[in-house]
């Protein structure tokens, strides 16, 4: 039988409020879907807060009961990353989201020969790792999903969204073993540059 209007007007919704560290409404932030477990068409939805904090966001192609995962990010403040049950035709709440100052590092990602190396996903580890995981996390890394970024043609890159203290930056391409740095100490409201990193294929 064809579909209703009924059915074809099924919405499933996710909301949030955001809020900087001293309590206030937060305007502007965005809200976007980082992924789906079961959604083949890529994620991308997105929506900015207004002067009260909220944002509602309409998913697509909700069909079963889903795992998603969302960032809350805007300039200047760390990165808020978080996992919500998704259900077709119901609204997920992902609560009051506080947003705090944060940083950036830029560097560039080059290859063992050199070259730099595009579209090389940049994300941010730990540092208090021993270095017997860390060279095991070069061949599965299991890396969040946000904040991150990818380096540009020329292998550059700029990594925002970062909380404040020491982290390790990581780079995961395409055939290559993943690579990190050495720690970066962030620091709110200033931007780090750190030394090009090198992908061994």
């Amino acid at each position: 039988a064809p579909a209703t209007a009924a059915s074809a007007a099924v919405v499933t919704s996710v909301d949030a409020r955001a809020v900087d560290a001293a309590g206030a409404p937060f305007a502007g932030a965005e809200l976007r879907e980082l992924s789906r477990t079961a959604f083949d068409e890529g994620a991308g939805v997105s929506g900015r807060t207004g002067s009260d904090g909220r944002v509602v966001l309409e998913l697509e192609g909700v069909h079963d009961a889903d795992s998603a995962q969302f960032e809350l990010r805007a300039r200047g403040y760390a990165s808020v990353a978080v996992e919500a049950v998704v259900r077709p035709g119901e609204s997920a709440h992902l609560g009051t989201l506080v947003l705090h100052p944060g940083g950036a590092v830029s560097g560039r990602v080059v290859g063992s020969d050199g070259r730099p190396v595009a579209g090389s996903r940049l994300v941010t580890g730990p540092v208090e790792v021993p270095r017997r995981v860390l060279q095991t996390q070069r061949l599965h890394p299991d890396l969040p999903a946000a904040p991150s970024t990818v380096s540009r043609p020329d292998g550059t890159f700029m990594l925002e969204g970062l909380p404040a203290g020491p982290v390790r930056v990581w780079a995961a391409s395409e055939g290559c073993l993943a690579s990190y740095s050495a720690p970066v100490n962030v620091k709110a409201g200033e931007f780090h540059w750190h030394p090009p990193g090198d992908h061994q294929p």
